[in-house]
């Protein structure tokens, strides 16, 4: 009888270890090292494994999420593989590489505005017209982080009610 019960408690805990176990991978395909989802939007380095699923980046919960991973790139000022050029009209412009913090607060902003053309590149500019120095960088990001706690406040759909800008009063616009 005791070993009937030690065999059965055996196979039970096995059978806990196997689900929790499932539960976890599944929780990593899910959240895949929790901003590396949203990292691999502007960094093309990134590679995530084939099975993860893409998130959905009209959903509020997740543009939430996203917003918080990518504010995390602040600092990383490595040039990305992208072009800054998105209106084709500036196409002869002698524009910058963006940086992974400048990508960052332009995947922001298409996922708040919900239109990937919501800048004609991806360029910061301050008054005098300067391209991505790093007052503008910082200010910019004041003003993003800023904004955010906003958000988080009044949620998503709100915010767009209100046309609120992430670079109100900051001193600086998408070229």
């Amino acid at each position: 009888m005791v070993k009937y019960f030690a065999a059965t408690l055996f196979v039970s805990l096995l059978l806990v270890v196997s689900l929790a176990q499932s539960m976890s991978e599944e929780s990593a395909k899910t959240n895949c090292d929790d901003c590396k989802y949203w990292w691999s939007k502007v960094d093309l380095n990134i590679e995530l494994p084939k099975d993860v699923p893409k998130k959905d980046e009209k959903d509020e919960k997740n543009v939430i999420e996203a917003i918080g991973c990518l504010l995390k790139l602040k600092g990383n000022t490595t040039p990305t593989t992208y072009s800054a050029i998105i209106n084709l009209r500036y196409l002869e412009a002698k524009l910058p590489k963006p940086t992974f913090e400048i990508a960052a607060l332009n995947a922001i902003s298409e996922m708040y505005y919900q239109n990937r053309n919501h800048a004609n590149a991806i360029v910061l500019v301050d008054k005098d017209r300067r391209q991505n120095t790093e007052e503008s960088v910082e200010a910019a990001y004041k003003s993003y982080e800023a904004w955010f706690e906003k958000v988080k406040k009044i949620g998503l759909e709100e915010a767009r009610k209100q046309k609120l800008n992430p670079l109100a009063d900051s001193g600086v616009e998408w070229y």
